[in-house]
């Protein structure tokens, strides 16, 4: 799945397993974001929604910045243990 605007969020995704990516190196170059990692960096969050599904969320200008995280997809069956970095590309 790949994503190149905030403006492209909310998707639900039903099909989603742990050998699919998410492609979010687009949408994080248009936030100006230099970084490796998104999780890790702040920009990229994973929250559980439902016991048994992840909502993928994206803040604009990371954890030091003033912006709120957005809804950007979420995983059905999905939950954020059974996720990591090597599920996006940054």
């Amino acid at each position: 799945i790949i994503y190149s605007s905030l403006r492209q969020g909310i998707d639900v995704v039903t099909d989603f397993t742990t050998e699919d990516l998410i492609n979010l190196t687009a949408l994080l170059d248009s936030l100006d974001y230099t970084g490796v990692n998104g999780i890790a960096d702040g920009y990229v969050s994973l929250n559980s929604f439902r016991g048994s599904d992840t909502l993928v969320k994206i803040d604009p200008d990371g954890s030091t910045g003033r912006a709120m995280f957005r809804n950007l997809v979420l995983l059905e069956g999905i939950t954020p243990g059974d996720l990591n970095q090597s599920n996006f590309i940054f």
